[in-house]
């Protein structure tokens, strides 16, 4: 069995992060959930937390919790603006970027899955910072097979961007790491830390 982290950000497809589990638990993946100060508001925590037997972390560990399990994998979605250009930028000022960069250092597999309004999208910090996790082996998915096209996953109005995250891939981000772990094999990979 994998066990892989979801990493939520503060953004509608939170809302659905559900069915990133659902998809995980079919796969056979251990799902432990990690949120972003922001994220964490946008989910059903107790619902989470009933469906992946863990809880959902979102600041650094006590000294008295155990550590968390080694991680096979790591899914960001939805990932902010920020989140990606901190990321990218070695910024490390909440636990699930603390935990993103150490992983990504220890070659974790993982998977990010921008939802960025258009505007944002066509800045070139966020341009930049989808080419440097590319060039650290991360995989961002984005509409454009370029992996670096200006067309975002979410729109700007709050309607397009409930239906942007009705249809959020979810799906895909799942074959994406499925692969991405696959290739990576026979090492092992993992967290270290837990940050705390």
């Amino acid at each position: 069995m994998s066990s892989v982290r979801l990493v939520v950000c503060g953004a509608p497809p939170a809302r659905r992060i559900g069915r990133l589990v659902d998809i995980g638990h079919a796969r056979g993946w251990e799902i432990q959930v990690i949120a972003t100060p922001a994220g964490i508001d946008f989910m059903d925590v107790e619902r989470i937390e009933a469906a992946t037997l863990f809880p959902i972390r979102s600041r650094d560990r006590r000294e008295a919790e155990p550590r968390s399990a080694r991680a096979d994998g790591i899914i960001v979605a939805p990932a902010t603006f920020n989140t990606v250009c901190k990321l990218a930028s070695g910024i490390a000022d909440t636990y699930a970027l603390t935990v993103l960069a150490e992983a990504i250092g220890d070659r974790v597999p993982t998977v990010v899955v921008p939802f960025v309004a258009p505007g944002m999208a066509a800045r070139m910090p966020y341009r930049r910072a989808v080419r440097a996790l590319h060039a650290e082996q991360v995989s961002v998915l984005m509409p454009d097979p370029s992996g670096l096209g200006p067309v975002p996953v979410g729109p700007l109005s709050s309607t397009a961007q409930d239906d942007a995250a009705e249809g959020f891939p979810f799906h895909r981000a799942a074959d994406e790491l499925t692969r991405v772990m696959a290739a990576r094999r026979p090492q092992s990979y993992g967290l270290h830390s837990d940050c705390g």
